[in-house]
């Protein structure tokens, strides 16, 4: 008996009108639902913005879409309810392409990290997992400046 995959929730934020290839997108991530991946599309700039407020107690600057990857790392708190029952959440974008995911990352690969970013030396947007745990979920704040960051009207990295 095989046993079932960890499971793994993707969030990715697009505010705006869904891109025209946005079905072939789908199509392309849809691979990876029977090795444990799911995606959570947020595309609401308003319930995010109030997201960010409720959960941070912060503002967020609705000038610039591109600004919610300065919150990431924070997903795990914003999206706490949504993360339950997976043992990974992460983020990523809709210009990602997925292929043998799966080949890469393994049970045994995951078993072995907390975090994992397609950069060597920092935490990358278009594909990072982040293990659910309340330690990993909080880590952002751990920068002293994750604050003055986040309320920064232009995007900081």
């Amino acid at each position: 008996m095989t046993p079932e995959p960890t499971r793994k929730l993707l969030l990715c934020q697009w505010f705006g009108p869904l891109p025209q290839w946005f079905d072939l997108w789908r199509e392309n991530i849809r691979r990876l639902e029977p090795h444990g991946y799911d995606v959570l599309l947020d595309t609401d700039i308003d319930e995010f913005a109030e997201r960010v407020h409720r959960f941070l107690g912060i503002e967020f600057p609705r000038e610039d879409g591109r600004k919610v990857c300065d919150y990431r790392a924070a997903f795990g708190v914003l999206y706490a309810d949504e993360i339950k029952g997976y043992d990974f959440w992460g983020h990523t974008d809709l210009d990602m392409l997925y292929g043998r995911v799966e080949r890469w990352v393994t049970e045994a690969f995951l078993a072995g990290l907390d975090l994992h970013s397609n950069h060597p030396t920092y935490v990358s947007g278009p594909w990072s997992l982040y293990r659910n745990t309340h330690q990993i979920n909080l880590l952002y704040n751990h920068d002293p400046s994750w604050r003055v960051n986040m309320e920064n009207p232009h995007t900081t990295g």
